[in-house]
């Protein structure tokens, strides 16, 4: 039992307050008690067993404050990781809705990878083509420089740099490689989106296939032979400059429409990963203002309990 300062006896034991009761709630309940203890008609509320004072602590003050600090805490988690979906149960629907997108996203990232792999092959194997026709330009000028020379010495000089040119060609068409895979063996297929292309063979016996002034089929291994005339000689380079200008050709529409596609499927790509930005990604500035908002109310709430919890001694001061 204890006394007031106006004569009242309180009938309230003493018993420590609960943990759980505590900063502006527990101010608030003790006004409260300080001030009816000065209302001689409502005695009966200061003798408020403990056991009510408990449970007032385990109410909807502070469930209330439980609920904004687990608002604040999600608030906090967006912010921290820059998603508005920490787990499922933020947004279901969304989530369902990223994991789609996730899955178009991935499939267009490797269809753009795979197309501009197979772009790089057919441009590497497009290369050694080039210096397959430059040397086939040598060998066609050299034939031409000698159609008319009848000294042994030129003619035997002619013959090397055509036999120097057919070993350039054979070289090139067994060194062409990607990622050590051989190029020009015709062994080698790729695929951009649904389109599909094959490297040809290069080989010096299956270039320049065509018939002699004699009849006799020659290639472009046959080029330095002796009962070969100029003519003879000429028709097979043309002939092997053709096949590789129309491979190098082929292989040009190729890489155009890989690139193409690549284009159109980078650009699927960047408006699908927007999207997906659009649902997954926390918004900054709503964050920041849902939770500066909800510190402000706890900040007034908080000035305006310990108002009333001092209203009673104000009063009891002015009334003195």
């Amino acid at each position: 039992m204890s006394r007031c300062p106006d004569g009242f006896t309180v009938g309230l034991m003493y018993r420590p307050l609960p943990e759980t009761l505590s900063g502006p709630t527990a101010d608030f309940i003790l006004g409260r008690i300080v001030g009816f203890a000065h209302e001689p008609s409502q005695l009966h509320i200061r003798a408020m067993s403990v056991s009510a004072l408990e449970s007032l602590a385990g109410g909807p003050i502070v469930s209330a404050q439980r609920r904004r600090k687990e608002f604040e805490d999600s608030i906090r988690e967006k912010l921290s990781t820059g998603q508005r979906i920490n787990h499922a149960a933020d947004a279901p629907a969304a989530l369902i809705a990223s994991i789609g997108l996730t899955s178009d996203i991935t499939q267009l990232q490797a269809q753009i990878e795979s197309s501009e792999r197979s772009a790089a092959v057919v441009q590497t194997a497009g290369g050694a083509l080039g210096e397959i026709s430059s040397l086939l330009q040598i060998a066609r000028q050299s034939i031409i420089a000698n159609a008319g020379n009848t000294s042994s010495d030129s003619t035997d000089a002619a013959r090397r740099d055509l036999a120097d040119a057919v070993a350039g060609v054979e070289r090139l068409s067994n060194s062409a490689q990607f990622n050590g895979r051989s190029l020009l063996n015709g062994t080698v297929q790729v695929t951009s989106g649904e389109q599909s292309f094959e490297v040809d063979a290069v080989k010096v016996s299956t270039l320049g296939v065509t018939t002699d002034a004699a009849g006799n089929q020659v290639s472009l291994q046959n080029l330095t032979d002796a009962s070969l005339s100029s003519q003879d000689q000429l028709k097979i380079v043309d002939q092997a400059l053709a096949e590789v200008g129309n491979m190098r050709a082929a292989g040009g529409a190729f890489v155009a429409s890989s690139e193409s596609y690549a284009t159109a499927q980078a650009i699927a790509y960047e408006n699908l990963s927007a999207a997906k930005s659009r649902i997954e990604d926390a918004d900054y500035a709503v964050e920041i203002a849902a939770l500066s908002r909800s510190v402000l109310l706890q900040q007034a709430a908080m000035g305006a309990t310990l108002i009333t919890s001092a209203r009673p001694r104000v009063v009891r001061l002015l009334a003195a």
